[in-house]
């Protein structure tokens, strides 16, 4: 199997048949490199995760997911509401990245691609009907229409993002800083099978 990077929802009941024994995973070397913290997984910078898929826990079977994440403090985005620019001036400032290496099974690989696609097939979609929106609004006779056109191609634009935001993503940093990252989304079974940090820490 290739180990190139193959770029997500159906749970799996509490027991799964893909869940390996309990054992030391939460740290590599003799430094812990990474470990769950109630519902979320925290890692070091650079670490490498088990080869299992961190959306449902079966074998990932050497495909891995590479991504920059990028987080910035949630307050910032209360910037939004006073003023765009400066909401994206301050959000550049305070960002912070780290590059990732996640296993992640076909099935949910396969399945980000397709709410991919789908996100952008209802953007393009909806600048196409909102422009079409706005020609039919000009003329009188069908200005009523072209305001429900225009309507309808803005539904279309906030559910291809939600599609985009909400679903698509893997994994969704909550912190980062300049040695871990804090992932959510991680699937049950994957964090039970990780040290808890305590453990981790007593092991390096």
């Amino acid at each position: 199997m290739s180990n190139a990077p193959l770029n997500d929802f159906d749970e799996f009941d509490d027991f799964n048949v893909y869940a390996p024994p309990k054992t030391a995973i939460g740290q590599t070397g003799g430094t812990a490199d990474f470990w769950r913290e109630g519902e979320l997984l925290v890692m070091s910078i650079g670490a490498v995760l088990p080869d299992r898929c961190i959306k449902c826990n079966a074998p990932a079977h050497g495909v891995r997911w590479d991504k920059r994440l990028s987080w910035h403090p949630p307050l910032i985005a209360l910037l939004v509401l006073i003023n765009l620019l400066l909401y994206l001036i301050v959000a550049v400032i305070f960002t912070k990245r780290a590059q990732v290496s996640i296993g992640v099974c076909r099935k949910h690989l396969t399945r980000r691609r397709r709410l991919l696609a789908t996100t952008w097939l209802l953007l393009l979609v909806s600048i196409a009907v909102f422009i079409g929106g706005v020609g039919l609004s000009f003329d009188r006779n069908t200005e009523t229409a072209g305001i429900a056109v225009m309507i309808l191609a803005g539904a279309a634009l906030v559910t291809g993002l939600v599609i985009g935001l909400g679903f698509a993503p893997l994994v969704t940093p909550t912190e980062i800083t300049k040695t871990h990252v804090r992932l959510k989304r991680v699937h049950p079974n994957y964090l039970a099978m990780l040290d808890t940090v305590e453990a981790a820490r007593a092991r390096s």
